[in-house]
């Protein structure tokens, strides 16, 4: 170790710097010093201390006491750095690179890095960050020195920090990435890019999956969409579309094997992938479940050997498995993951969404799903939209399914539905804008404080959106979340005053495209009559055209199918898949 004072455990950290791990002590023992009554971490709430008391003992109140000493102090860090008192950088042993302040917004992010002096950064942020990843980090020791000689290091006020002054566009992370420039590439990057679009190596896709990155942090969801991405690479390996490679050991522990193309029926049977490991056991599905983040499971195999290290060729990969850009496309394209407009409904649906739009626009609360739509498109037809295909969602009886589908499309009207989500916690917790819901399952509704949503995320259960603590999603802090609508488009007003649905919703669908002695549409010119309607689905259309002058005989089932391959997905329904809970 270095003798440096200030160096913790960092070989060659230069003179001016003072390690991570050096500032949480020092501040640790300031803290310790000066403050000395209230509560440290209320944003905590009621939690667990049974695993603290397992590795370290003591009594129930020294736990409690030194689990809310150590979040206040990570709270005090973070809300220095991402108020602009102190500054970071990440130390690889030989140069530094300045970390942005979105470094530090996650508040477990931050306290491990001040324990551990190590600082893991967003697996999503773009690559040239990656190597920066799980390094040691540092301040510099006169910025250091000054902060600490202030008052703001014992401020008890405007904790946890306002995480909005993170997102300063410094940082965007990705939402689209190819596999790498590479004749193979591993199967992490396979998996990830047929599930999610985004291709990332074992490492980075174990950690999206502890940082809850992908698929809006629903664990499950993530769990399902990779089983699918796995069965479906492995199915085209099998048939000899895609080649793999492998080295096909005894055992999970041996050495030495060598590299080799993995035959084609041997795919038939090792198919079971661990997400973390470019590893192939004897079964299927995901030979590694999560219940939680940090609750994993490892499922036995019948044999123990399996191919290791295992990668597909590139190139017959984006054959098979192409993708576009994850970018929200525009409301014609006809992409299942596309926003919906009012544009995309058929006329008949019309009278029914101003309807549902003018009650929203008045209603006192609105469910969770309905606060994102509105923080990620600020239109009250989006909330209409949920509303009307709430109706079909809810006719499987499963409420939950329901919620899930209304959230998988209110994150179509958001540029990131993470993004949004988290600005509309930010606003809770800075008491702009307020919320109900009831402290006990059977309780009554009633106004939550600010306090209660500090450490806490969302989930979906029982038909109804709960509050949870963060770190454990089991504990439900409130039940039948509701969001005040006035402060919600007083926090986030909508850019546009007037009506953004053009003059088509009020159009006389039937008006003639010419003179009533023209001839019969031919094949293109149906195709283009198609094309120019607004309507989304083929049976209201035929009926239309059918009462057009040029209407050429068609039948419905013909109409039907020309329709299809003219429209593609049917527009104004909701996604063309199954709604995950």
């Amino acid at each position: 170790m270095d003798e440096l004072p200030d160096c913790g455990w960092i070989d060659s950290l230069p003179a001016g710097w003072i390690a991570g791990m050096v500032v949480r002590q020092r501040l640790r023992a300031l803290i310790e010093r000066r403050v000395v009554t209230g509560d440290l971490a209320p944003w905590l709430g009621d939690f667990g201390v049974e695993a603290y008391l397992e590795c370290f003992g003591g009594t129930e109140t020294e736990a409690r006491d030194s689990i809310k000493l150590d979040d206040h102090l990570t709270a005090v860090f973070q809300r220095a750095i991402l108020t602009g008192a102190l500054s970071a950088s990440s130390f690889d042993g030989h140069a530094f690179k300045a970390l942005p302040k979105a470094a530090f917004v996650h508040l477990s992010v931050a306290r491990n890095a001040l324990q551990m002096g190590v600082l893991d950064l967003d697996p999503l942020w773009p690559d040239e960050w990656w190597p920066w990843s799980s390094k040691h980090w540092a301040v510099p020791k006169v910025e250091f020195e000054t902060w600490m000689a202030s008052q703001e290091p014992t401020r008890l006020d405007d904790l946890p920090a306002d995480i909005a002054l993170a997102y300063d566009g410094t940082v965007t992370p990705l939402t689209f990435r190819e596999p790498s420039p590479r004749a193979r590439v591993s199967l992490s990057e396979a998996v990830s890019w047929v599930a999610f679009g985004i291709a990332l190596e074992p490492v980075q896709f174990e950690m999206a999956l502890h940082w809850e990155r992908l698929e809006n942090g629903d664990l499950q969801a993530v769990q399902r969409k990779v089983a699918q991405a796995v069965a479906e690479i492995v199915a085209a390996g099998a048939d000899s579309r895609i080649a793999f490679s492998g080295r096909h050991v005894a055992s999970l522990w041996e050495k030495g094997a060598t590299n080799d193309i993995i035959h084609p029926l041997k795919l038939e049977d090792y198919k079971a992938f661990t997400i973390g490991r470019d590893d192939l056991n004897y079964g299927e599905g995901l030979h590694r479940t999560y219940r939680a983040k940090n609750d994993s499971q490892s499922h036995s195999s019948e044999r123990r050997d399996l191919f290791t290290e295992v990668k597909v060729s590139r190139d017959n990969l984006m054959l098979h498995f192409p993708r576009q850009s994850k970018v929200i496309p525009s409301a014609d394209s006809g992409s299942p993951d596309s926003p919906i407009f009012w544009t995309d409904f058929d006329p008949e649906a019309l009278p029914a969404l101003r309807r549902l739009s003018d009650a929203a626009a008045h209603d006192e609360w609105w469910t969770w799903p309905e606060a994102i739509a509105w923080v990620g498109g600020r239109d009250h037809r989006n909330i209409a939209s949920l509303r009307y295909w709430a109706t079909e969602w809810s006719s499987n009886g499963d409420a939950d399914v329901t919620l899930g589908a209304q959230h998988y499309m209110a994150a179509q009207w958001c540029t990131s539905a993470r993004a949004a989500e988290d600005d509309l916690h930010h606003a809770i917790e800075r008491g702009a804008v307020h919320t109900i819901g009831r402290t006990t399952r059977d309780g009554l509704a009633s106004v939550l404080r600010k306090e209660v949503w500090r450490g806490g995320a969302v989930i979906y259960s029982d038909g109804a959106a709960q509050l949870v603590s963060a770190k454990n999603k089991l504990t439900a802090w409130a039940f039948d979340i509701a969001v005040h609508r006035a402060d919600l488009v007083a926090a986030f007003p909508s850019p546009v005053d007037g009506e953004r649905i053009a003059a088509i919703c009020e159009a006389d669908p039937t008006e003639d495209d010419g003179p009533a002695d023209e001839k019969p549409f031919n094949d293109q010119q149906r195709r283009d009559w198609m094309e120019a309607q607004p309507m989304g689905s083929a049976d209201p259309a035929h009926k239309i055209y059918k009462q057009h002058p040029r209407w050429c005989g068609t039948k419905l089932p013909e109409f039907r199918a020309e329709w299809k391959q003219v429209k593609g997905t049917r527009q104004g329904r909701p996604p063309n898949r199954k709604i995950d809970k």
